[in-house]
């Protein structure tokens, strides 16, 4: 072993580099920085990559701070054998070192894969507008260059599903508890490491690949040649100011708003290029100015310096409403402080990530405290609101326009009248109240089956569980625990720069704009049953022995709880598809109060994937058995035979398996992307399917009355249609046929009897 010294801002190794050393830092620190992460490397932690015969070396290494390195020889994986069983030690550094770096790593990769959807489809989601709004205006619409031609990113290679959440967990494994295995096990350590480096380097280029694509995209929205998005609507926006007098320049300003706050905001942009370019904007219209003015129609000027004066030091409200002991208190200050003066809040440096996990730590605990004392407030104070609907902490974090304009939001904020669309705050109520069942958690196990396994492994008493199922607090534990830390997470989107207090360097839409309603969702639920009319309903048997009904079969439509979670999020969530055993229970979905999608897809989307995990329910072992027919086992049967299917022409074929590589091979997935089209576009006469999926689909959700009779002339459409209507009117005979027979034995029509021929006449 050696030892060597290098000082601050001195490089130790180049991209690229190769060496027959192993290096691992004795004391001081190492920095590790690519145009997407920044690593810190510090006391134990190592140098570079190990292949068969060298370290490789994928990042340059620069100082940090002064750093001494023990420096051992390496030509093949023996020489890391032979450390480990001459320094035990060693087992436990080197082991927990590279599960750490694969994690961090394949968190980075989720992110930039996100982002990459959500930036192209929003580039074409502006193109669009552009074009609809200088149709409306009158105007020729330039074109951009490249953005019909720039597919969705797809990959040659699928990342497995299995492998983040491998490496997440042995992440939290600390190196004590590594070297007590791998200590006596130099073997199987070395290949451990050797494997981890291997995944390193099997996930890094995919990295590089995902950011130059995300570059490219940046030249669409903003670039220093003028041809871009923010230029078109810059140049449209100019040439209508001078009739702004007469015309309507609002939706254009609004969108262009947005999109100036995205560039704004969004770190992969070109932070030169963007404040530069920006000054041509602000010289036509202050960003600043136009919120205050949106502010200002809602609230006269009194009021919103009432409001302003009782939203300042809205963290103490929260914290002494909470009852906060004082060191809590005096700790989670300081990080707010410190969180509102990063540069960066989205950083993945260290500094940043440790910031973020100690907010996200108090922020649930606070919110737990203060849910409870609310629970004996009869008259709530509307920054608590604040604070449990919509994740609000601090106005500086937000900035006082949107604080303000929040505050408003949250006063006029009432109960869904259709009982199916909750805040997190009143679901988190009705789970207390006993009127709502906890929902599963990550394993999906639901309460009652997790109070059993207890009970069964002899951790609780039989009378534990039947108390602890009647417990609201423990009810509210689980569901608090399992469900709201994990889907809000999840429905942020940004899992690797998480952090749930609300903050403007998240917020790319006006916030009214971003707000989620129960009417918006009622909205959106009734455009997808005017056209998917079964969407909902589920099989059910009707029993009525006190009328002389023995059992029926019926159809009844149940709609979704949705929770709307209390964060700026990217994600909706389909969490489960009933509640418990019963098939007929609601299923249970995930919004974010304020989201960046549009909700009318993420809608299609969520009742999508609940067809497909309602048929896998009620097919249990048997759902991908094509012996049985369903929609799950027919989807499976159609990705396993395509390429021998002399239905599909070989340019269908092509297609298919390019969607079947964007969905990663999951069945659920291409079906998902099929039932969006199918809905979106094939129900209003944009043919997008091929053969195959249009009649799975039609089969499985047929259109509504109004549609069929819209699409019975198209051909591709005429066979199938005519299929179904046969089917239908022997299911009306049947229904029929049991109206007379109850009729005949004299006994009275129930309600739910009449509502099924609604169902039919669909």
């Amino acid at each position: 072993m050696a030892s060597v010294k290098f000082t601050k801002d001195q490089t130790i190794y180049r991209t690229g580099e190769r060496s027959s050393i192993i290096n691992i830092i004795a004391e001081g620190s190492v920095q590790v920085k690519t145009p997407f992460i920044t690593m810190t490397l510090q006391k134990n932690d190592i140098l570079g990559m190990f292949d068969s015969q060298s370290i490789y070396y994928p990042f340059e290494y620069t100082v940090l701070e002064d750093v001494t390195i023990y420096q051992y020889p390496y030509t093949s994986i023996s020489d890391l054998a032979a450390l480990i069983n001459n320094n035990p030690t060693a087992a436990g550094i080197l082991t927990s070192h590279f599960a750490e770096e694969c994690a961090t790593l394949l968190d980075v990769y989720s992110s930039l894969y996100q982002d990459c959807a959500t930036l192209y489809h929003e580039a074409n989601d502006y193109y669009d507008k552009y074009q609809m709004f200088c149709e409306s205006y009158e105007i020729e619409a330039a074109t951009l260059p490249g953005i019909k031609q720039l597919s969705e990113y797809s990959q040659d290679t699928i990342l497995e599903d299995w492998l983040s959440p491998y490496y997440t967990d042995l992440s939290d494994i600390n190196s004590a508890n590594w070297k007590t295995f791998y200590s006596s096990h130099p073997n199987a350590c070395a290949g451990f490491i050797y494997t981890a480096s291997a995944d390193f380097m099997k996930v890094l280029p995919k990295c590089e690949r995902l950011y130059q694509y995300i570059d490219m995209l940046c030249d669409l929205y903003i670039s220093d040649f003028n041809l871009d998005l923010y230029s078109f609507y810059l140049k449209l926006y100019e040439s209508l100011i001078p009739n702004s007098e007469w015309t309507d320049l609002s939706p254009i300003k609004s969108t262009m708003d947005t999109l100036v706050r995205k560039i704004s905001k969004e770190t992969y942009f070109d932070k030169t290029i963007v404040n530069e370019r920006l000054k041509e904007y602000q010289a036509l219209s202050s960003i600043d100015a136009s919120a205050d003015q949106s502010t200002h129609q809602s609230t006269s000027l009194a009021l919103k310096t009432d409001i302003m004066s009782e939203l300042e030091n809205s963290i103490d409200t929260i914290l002494i409403y909470a009852e906060f002991d004082d060191a809590a208190s005096n700790k989670f200050r300081s990080l707010i402080k410190q969180y509102r003066e990063l540069p960066d809040r989205a950083s993945t440096d260290d500094t940043t990530k440790a910031i973020r996990k100690d907010l996200t730590n108090y922020f649930y605990d606070l919110y737990q405290k203060a849910f409870f004392k609310s629970l004996t407030d009869e008259a709530v104070p509307v920054i608590l609101k604040m604070f449990f609907y919509f994740g609000y902490v601090d106005e500086k974090l937000i900035g006082i326009n949107h604080a303000v304009e929040l505050f408003t939001m949250t006063e006029n904020i009432a109960p869904d009248e259709k009982h199916n669309v909750f805040l997190l705050y009143d679901w988190l109520m009705q789970i207390y109240q006993g009127k709502k069942e906890p929902c599963i958690n990550e394993l999906n196990v639901d309460y009652t089956t997790y109070l059993r396994n207890l009970r069964l492994s002899n951790k609780i008493t039989p009378q534990q569980e039947e108390s602890a199922q009647r417990n609201a607090k423990m009810r509210l534990q689980f569901e608090f625990d399992n469900m709201f830390k994990l889907t809000n997470k999840l429905t942020q989107g940004h899992i690797s720069t998480f952090c749930p207090i609300l903050s403007d360097h998240n917020l790319y839409k006006q916030l009214r704009d971003a707000y989620v309603t129960a009417e918006n969702i009622h909205q959106a639920l009734d455009t997808i049953r005017s056209i998917d009319y079964s969407a909902y309903y589920r099989e059910t048997i009707f029993s009525a022995p006190e009328e002389g009904i023995i059992k029926e079969l019926l159809q009844t439509e149940v709609l979704p709880d949705i929770i709307l979670m209390p964060n700026i999020g990217t994600r909706s969530i389909m969490w489960q598809e009933i509640t418990g055993k019963k098939r007929t229970s609601p299923a249970r979905m995930m919004l974010s109060v304020l989201s960046l999608e549009d909700l009318y897809p993420s809608m299609v989307r969520l009742t999508g994937e609940f067809r497909w995990e309602l048929c896998r329910r009620i097919q249990g072992v048997r759902w991908n058995d094509i012996s049985e027919r369903s929609l799950t086992s027919d989807y499976c049967e159609y990705i396993q035979t395509y390429k021998k299917n002399r239905d599909l022409s070989t340019d269908a074929k092509d297609k298919l398996k390019q969607n079947l590589i964007k969905a990663r091979n999951h069945s659920k997935e291409l079906f998902v992307r099929d039932y969006i089209d199918y809905v979106m576009f094939e129900s209003n006469g944009s043919i997008r399917l091929n053969k195959l999926a249009r009649n799975m689909l039609f089969q499985y959700c047929p259109f509504s009355k109004e549609i069929r009779l819209a699409l019975e002339a198209n051909p591709l459409y005429h066979d199938i249609i005519e299929r179904y209507h046969n089917k239908n009117r022997a299911n009306i005979r049947t229904y029929e046929n049991m109206l007379v027979r109850l009729e005949n034995n004299k006994i009275k029509i129930p309600e739910e009897i009449k509502l099924f021929r609604n169902y039919l006449n669909f």
